[in-house]
């Protein structure tokens, strides 16, 4: 009887043991399984984390671009523009090409992984970057870094890692040890000044309310599309575009030998138009801000008077009250040197006012703008830079104080040859007359053009005309 019970007690502890082993095995085998698919899952988390972090670097880098541009046209209208940049280099050293360059304020978001986005900016005038006709171009470096989390480890694919170029002890491109792990991704822009280029541009409704109106280009640098520099009837080319911000283009049934461009609107009455017609069409309108000069030579605004001017680093400045030019009276701009360009700049406070047949003339190898303040009312049959090339003449009209309206109106039969931008003028043109012409370009806030006028586009304003904005003509990422 005792045999047989330590034999049943022998049996149930063997049975004990075996069923310990069997769950021993069983939690051995899942905790096998369970550490692999925990070790692949957390490759993969870092792997995403990793992919995450470096596509919010590009966005970054991409921020950091814009505040660049954005300081880059903010030199067209404010003279502190880019005081609060650097001019060093992070170790000290002068940056070449005059760059300057910012630090943006670190970026924090919510949210799992990387919170953190920093963007470096730097803005400089490499001297290869300054083009035929003079212009400083200007290149627009940034860097975006975003930090990665967890451990500095790469993942199981190094493939991803090479791909991805992540710096976990030290920058690949500067061979520098980084503080934390992280991801840095590098843009550059090439911005290139820009002018006039369209043959007329407004902000509100572009009314061509005759099918008088005829406008054409040509471009006064090229021979094979100019004579002499002036405008050929028999090499007009069909470049003379026409464009609005607003939503609404009257053409009048206007020939119009180029194409026209609304924002999101329509254009009715384009039954002459030789281009296309386009929708999508928008262009910030900058405004010329009002001189401040302090040295200058006060003249009179009226009667026959001569001008002259000084070099491109120096130009001639002048202060008048008003300008008036009426009955036969000419105001000349003369070269201030017997060779090589000469540069006048007018500040007119008051009104620009012309009757009769009085007239600007403006000599060979003499360049003039006239900063306006208030408005312009031309009328008559005077010639204003006849026989010239329209960027020898530019009316920039100066913004005015706030809620105060600014009008432009031309009338009569007279020749305009110049480059008119009053982005917050309200024109009217050609309303009068019978044959008006101008050569160059037009700007204004809105524009009713009617009787018989003739507008031909020098598609040399695009290139030499007064800045007026900054556009990016170039955009690649640097992997190297």
């Amino acid at each position: 009887m005792k045999r047989t019970l330590l034999l049943r007690q022998f049996h149930r502890n063997a049975c004990r043991g075996n069923s310990m082993l069997a769950v021993l095995g069983f939690i051995a085998v899942t905790s096998l399984l369970f550490g692999a698919v925990f070790t692949r899952s957390m490759n993969t988390y870092r792997q995403v984390s990793h992919i995450a972090t470096w596509q919010e670097s590009l966005r970054a880098a991409e921020a950091g671009s814009e505040v660049g541009m954005g300081e880059l046209r903010k030199t067209l209208i404010d003279p502190t523009a880019f005081s609060t940049w650097s001019t060093t280099a992070p170790d000290g050293t002068p940056l070449p090409n005059n760059g300057r360059r910012l630090v943006c304020p670190k970026l924090v978001h919510g949210g799992e992984g990387n919170t953190d986005l920093d963007a470096a900016v730097t803005v400089d005038a490499p001297p290869e970057l300054v083009d035929g006709s003079g212009r400083q171009w200007f290149r627009v470096k940034s860097v975006g870094t975003t930090y990665l989390p967890g451990a500095a480890r790469v993942t199981d694919d190094k493939r991803d890692h090479d791909l991805r170029h992540l710096s976990f002890r030290r920058n690949p491109k500067t061979q520098l040890a980084v503080s934390q792990p992280q991801a840095a991704r590098v843009v550059e822009l090439i911005a290139k000044p820009t002018s006039f280029e369209n043959a007329i541009v407004s902000d509100l409704p572009l009314l061509i309310n005759n099918y008088k109106v005829v406008i054409d280009s040509y471009d006064s640098r090229d021979p094979a599309k100019s004579t002499d520099g002036l405008y050929d009837p028999a090499k007009a080319l069909k470049n003379g575009d026409v464009a609005t911000n607003s939503q609404l283009i009257d053409a009048g049934n206007a020939t119009i030998n180029g194409d026209a461009y609304t924002n999101n609107g329509q254009i009715t009455n384009g039954a002459n138009i030789s281009g296309e017609q386009r929708d999508d069409f928008y262009m910030e309108l900058t405004p010329i801000p009002k001189p401040t000069w302090t040295s200058y030579t006060p003249v009179s605004g009226s009667g026959n008077m001569t001008l002259t001017g000084g070099p491109k680093g120096n130009p001639t400045r002048y202060k008048m009250n008003n300008m008036s030019i009426t009955g036969t009276e000419i105001l000349t701009f003369a070269p201030g040197s017997p060779t090589g360009e000469s540069y006048v700049e007018v500040w007119v406070t008051g009104d620009f006012k012309t009757a009769g047949s009085g007239s600007i003339v403006v000599q060979p190898r003499t360049n003039v703008e006239i900063f306006l303040e208030g408005n312009v009312d031309v009328k008559g049959n005077g010639s204003f830079n006849a026989n010239s090339q329209p960027g020898r003449l530019q009316i920039l009209c100066v913004q005015p104080p706030a809620n105060q309206a600014r009008t432009m109106n031309f009338g009569g039969n007279g020749v305009m040859v110049a480059a008119i931008y009053g982005p917050q003028y309200d024109v009217t043109f050609g309303a009068t007359g019978s044959a008006g012409t101008m050569w160059g370009s037009l700007t204004g806030r809105s524009i009713t053009m009617g009787g018989t006028t003739y507008i031909h586009y020098d598609e040399a304003l695009a290139d030499t005309g007064y800045i007026t904005d900054y556009k990016v003509r170039s955009w690649f990422e640097d992997n190297k």
